[in-house]
């Protein structure tokens, strides 16, 4: 098959020529009727076989762009679910460190009050023997025995 003028032409990106291009081809082909040339039938045939080759490289160029288009979909499908992971992921770390966070706060506010009831005692003159467990604060049996 002969490659058309406009295949010829098309641009690097593959898409074809402008719409000053397509004209140029229509005054053309128009041309070969006006020539006046013996056989019409055949310049027809040509003209056909012509647009025959348009639209396979047409279709060419479409099913090249499907396929960069449906590339796209699945990188962009990719990327949207290493996202949603990614914040998943930082989601259950947030909810870790601030689960943490919140024992460790309790821990100490009940340390704070059993060593606020030891400084009460002390200070209002009892003796209160103070037994400290193996975490550093004072064990039950120091504050049962205060009271």
């Amino acid at each position: 098959m002969k490659a058309t003028a406009n295949e010829k032409r098309k641009l690097s990106d593959g898409t074809a020529p402008n719409a000053k291009e397509q004209e140029s081809k229509k005054f053309k082909t128009s041309s070969l009727f006006d020539n006046g040339s013996n056989d019409p039938s055949g310049e027809q045939v040509l003209v056909i076989q012509q647009l025959k080759d348009e639209i396979v490289g047409l279709q060419k160029q479409l099913s090249q762009k499907d396929n960069v288009i449906l590339e796209r979909d699945k990188r962009i499908a990719a990327l949207s679910a290493e996202s949603m992971r990614s914040e998943k992921d930082y989601r259950a770390k947030m909810a870790d460190a601030q689960k943490s966070n919140q024992e460790t706060h309790e821990a100490l506010q009940e340390k704070i009050r059993s060593l606020s009831k030891q400084v009460a005692q002390l200070s209002r003159g009892k003796r209160v023997p103070v037994v400290f467990n193996g975490n550093g604060s004072p064990s039950a049996a120091a504050a049962a025995t205060s009271s």
